[in-house]
C-alpha cells in the first residue's frame, strides 16, 4: 500500500496550471482522433468539417466526463481539486487505446465505437449486461475494456485515500452509473425529447433514438450531414449546453463570492445589446428565408447555445479590458473584481481562457462561418483593449471598431438562417443605420471613466471635451441619427417615432438630472423601442 501511495503522490504533485491542462487535454484529444482515423483509414475520405465535428465531440465528451468525475471523486475524498485533476489527466492516457484494441480484436470487420441506443427497458437490460451483447457497434469491446480499467484505477485510488471498504464499494457503484449514462447518452436525451413531445416513456425504444440522432441535421439553412456526422452534431449541442451549465453551477457552489462578482461585472447593457443583435440577425434571416425558420428540440437548443457563445465572447472581452484598465478602475470603478482583489490576475486570465475556448469550440461545433466571425470578434476586442494597439485610447476609431465588432453578432444570426450561409440578402441600409447609431451610443459607457481615463492617457470624448460637453455632443449626434434613419430607411412613417424618441433620448443624455452610470440603459431602451417600430413599419 505504501508503494501505491508513493505512485499516487507522484502523479498528484505534478505541476499543473490552466494553460498546461488545456494544452495537455487538447493534445490527448487530437491524438485520439488521429489514432482512430489512421487505424480505420478514414483520412482519405474525411472532409475537414467532419474532422472538426469529431474532434469537438471528443473534446466535449471527455471534458464533460472529466468535470463530472472530478466533482464526484471530490465528494468521496477530501482532497485538493488540483491533485485529483492531475490523477484524472494522467489516467486519460487510457482513452487512446480503445480504437487500437478494437482494431486488434476485430481485424478488419466493421466496427463503430460510439454509444448504446435503447429505450428505458433496453437500458435497464444493458445496465446489468454491461452494454449488451453487441461488441462491435456502440460501446465496443475496446471501450468496455477501457471502462473496466478506468474503474479499477479510480476505485483503487479512492480506497488508497479513504481506507474505507464500504465507502469505496458505494463509490464503485455510482462510478459505473456515471460511465453507463455517458456510454448511452443519446438514449437519455431521446427519452427527454420524446417525453416533451408527449410520447409515453415506456413506449420509447432504440428506433426512436436512431431516428432522432441518425437523421439529417438540416437545422435552419444548414445542409444536412451523414448519419455519423448527424449524431455528432446533435450530441455536441447537448454537451455544450450542459458543460456551460455544469461549470456555472459548480462555480456558484464552490465560491459564491466569486460567482456573484463575475455576474455583477458583465456589463448588462452591452451583454443584452449583443444578444439582441444576434436575435435581430436571426429574425431578419427568418424574414428573408421563412422556409428555413422552424423550431424543434434541437433548433431551440442550437439557438440557446449560440446565445451562450455570444455571451461567452462578450465575457471574454471584459477580462483583458479589466486587466489593462486596472489603474483606471482603481479611480473610477472601485467595485470591479480585480480592484477589490476578489481574483488575482492569474485567476482572471484562467476565467478568460475558459470563456474564450467555449466560444470557439461551441461556435465551431455549430457552423464554421460563425466560428470565423467569433474569431474576428475576439481579434477586434483584443485590438480595442490590449497593447500594443489599445484602440480604445483614440476617440472615433474606438467607437467604430467596437461598433463593427458588435455587428458581427448580427451577421452570425443572419448567417445561421440564410439559405447559403451568406449575407447576400441582409439589408445594407439596416447595417449602416445600426453602425451609425452604435458609433454614438458606445461612447456613453466611457463617461463614468473620465477621471481615470484622463490620468492614464485614454483620449475618450469626455476627456477631450469634458463630461458636460461630451453629453451634449452625444445627445445631439444620437438625435441626428434618429432623424437620418428616416432617410436611410426611406419611409416617412418613421418620422414621428424618430422625432419623439430622438427628442426623449436627447433630454435624457444631456440632462444633469440623469446619472452617467444609467445613460447606457436609457439610451439602449429607446433604441430598442425604435427598433420595434422599424420592424413593424418595414416588415409587418
Amino acid at each position: 500500500m505504501n508503494f501505491i501511495k508513493k505512485i499516487i503522490n507522484f502523479f498528484e504533485n505534478t505541476p499543473l496550471n490552466i494553460t498546461s491542462w488545456v494544452c495537455s487535454f487538447l493534445g490527448l484529444m487530437a491524438t485520439r482522433i488521429l489514432i482512430e482515423n489512421l487505424i480505420f483509414n478514414s483520412l482519405q475520405d474525411q472532409k475537414l468539417i467532419s474532422l472538426v465535428a469529431f474532434f469537438i465531440h471528443t473534446v466535449f465528451f471527455f471534458s464533460f466526463l472529466y468535470l463530472v468525475l472530478l466533482v464526484f471523486i471530490r465528494s468521496f475524498i477530501k482532497e485538493k481539486l488540483t491533485r485529483i485533476a492531475n490523477i484524472l489527466l494522467w489516467g486519460y492516457w487510457i482513452m487512446l487505446f480503445p480504437p487500437i484494441l478494437d482494431a486488434l480484436i476485430f481485424r478488419g470487420k466493421d466496427v463503430w465505437s460510439f454509444y448504446y441506443f435503447g429505450g428505458l427497458g433496453e437500458l435497464l437490460v444493458a445496465f446489468f449486461t454491461f452494454f449488451g451483447g453487441n461488441l462491435a457497434v456502440g460501446v465496443t469491446l475496446g471501450s468496455r475494456i477501457m471502462i473496466v480499467l478506468a474503474m479499477i484505477g479510480l476505485v483503487l485510488y479512492v480506497f488508497a485515500k479513504t481506507g474505507n471498504f464500504k465507502k469505496t464499494l458505494t463509490f464503485s457503484l455510482f462510478l459505473y452509473i456515471i460511465f453507463f449514462i455517458f456510454g448511452s447518452f443519446p438514449s437519455w436525451v431521446t427519452l427527454l425529447e420524446k417525453t416533451i413531445e408527449g410520447k409515453r416513456l415506456i413506449a420509447i425504444n432504440s428506433l426512436d433514438v436512431a431516428s432522432l440522432f441518425l437523421t439529417g441535421s438540416d437545422f435552419f439553412g444548414m445542409v444536412g450531414q451523414s448519419a455519423k456526422i448527424s449524431i455528432v452534431y446533435k450530441i455536441n449541442l447537448v454537451y455544450g449546453f450542459l458543460i456551460f451549465l455544469f461549470l456555472s453551477v459548480w462555480q456558484y457552489l464552490d465560491n459564491k463570492e466569486k460567482f456573484w462578482s463575475l455576474i455583477k461585472n458583465v456589463r448588462y447593457p452591452q451583454m443584452i445589446f449583443n444578444g439582441g443583435l444576434f436575435l435581430l440577425g436571426v429574425g431578419l434571416g427568418g424574414f428573408y428565408y421563412p422556409q428555413n425558420f422552424h423550431l424543434g428540440f434541437f433548433e431551440v437548443l442550437l439557438l440557446v447555445d449560440l446565445i451562450l457563445v455570444v455571451f461567452a465572447a462578450w465575457f471574454f472581452s471584459v477580462f483583458p479590458n479589466d486587466i489593462n484598465d486596472l489603474e483606471i478602475d482603481k479611480i473610477t470603478n472601485p467595485d470591479r473584481p480585480l480592484v477589490k482583489k476578489i481574483f488575482s490576475v492569474g485567476e482572471y486570465q484562467s476565467y478568460a481562457l475558459a470563456f474564450f475556448l467555449f466560444s470557439l469550440l461551441m461556435s465551431a461545433a455549430i457552423n464554421i462561418k460563425i466560428f470565423l466571425l467569433i474569431i474576428c470578434y475576439h481579434f477586434l476586442t483584443f485590438f480595442y483593449s490590449s497593447p500594443p494597439f489599445r484602440i480604445k485610447r483614440f476617440f472615433g476609431a474606438a467607437s467604430f471598431l467596437s461598433s463593427f465588432a458588435s455587428l458581427l453578432f448580427l451577421f452570425s444570426g443572419f448567417l445561421l438562417v440564410s439559405e447559403t450561409q451568406s449575407l447576400e440578402k441582409l439589408p445594407l441600409k439596416v447595417v449602416l443605420l445600426l453602425l451609425m447609431v452604435f458609433v454614438f451610443l458606445i461612447p456613453l459607457k466611457d463617461l463614468r471613466d473620465t477621471k481615470g481615463d484622463g490620468k492614464n492617457g485614454v483620449f475618450t470624448l469626455s476627456v477631450l471635451l469634458g463630461i458636460k460637453n461630451a453629453r451634449l455632443f452625444l445627445a445631439s449626434a444620437i438625435f441626428l441619427a434618429y432623424f437620418l434613419s428616416v432617410y436611410i430607411i426611406n419611409d416617412k412613417d418613421l418620422f414621428l417615432p424618430a422625432l419623439t424618441l430622438g427628442s426623449i433620448s436627447f433630454w435624457f443624455i444631456s440632462s444633469d438630472k440623469i446619472k452617467v452610470r444609467y445613460l447606457n440603459w436609457w439610451a439602449l431602451s429607446f433604441v430598442f423601442l425604435y427598433g420595434l417600430v422599424i420592424i413593424k413599419v418595414i416588415f409587418l
